[in-house]
């Protein structure tokens, strides 16, 4: 009996998926943009993606088992690059967030991204944007927003 060679799964994967999509009747990439909300997101996230991909740091491979601290450390470490990387690409705050959300990643930052920053930016006074703002958008302040606060003032 020969020697049965491995599979490549992702080779295999590939072939399967090209091979469905010649068979479908629908357009796959009217469906995709349907999905992404248009062509230019789609082409937005696979841009980002040729960058993020080249980050050995982003890799998820040895991630699982990692302790707390190292996790952390890491996601420090992330966060920092990814701020590198909007700085020397010039990212508006779509492809940022764009970015993050490629790098599927729980980190206290999203935090600060979501919720402190678009309320600081929303609410902040002209003094206080003149201020913090740069300190706020290039992360040397890190804040978040605690629900309860902002629930009790935005009821009325």
């Amino acid at each position: 009996m020969a020697p049965t060679r491995p599979i490549d799964v992702n080779q295999r994967t590939a072939a399967d998926m090209k091979a469905a999509r010649s068979r479908t009747s629908i357009s796959v990439q009217t469906v995709r943009n349907y999905l992404y909300g248009g062509q230019e997101v789609w082409d937005r996230r696979e841009r980002l993606e040729k960058i993020l991909v080249q980050e050995p740091l982003f890799d998820k491979q040895h991630r699982d088992f990692l302790g707390r601290t190292d996790q952390y450390i890491r996601a420090a470490a992330i966060i920092n690059r990814l701020d590198e990387l909007r700085r020397m690409h010039s990212w508006s705050q779509e492809e940022y967030s764009t970015a993050s959300s490629l790098i599927s990643e729980e980190m206290s930052i999203k935090l600060h991204d979501i919720a402190f920053q678009p309320v600081f930016l929303g609410q902040g006074s002209p003094a206080l944007m003149e201020e913090y703002w740069d300190l706020v958008y290039e992360k040397g302040i890190q804040g978040y927003v605690d629900s309860s606060y902002f629930r009790l003032n935005h009821t009325h």
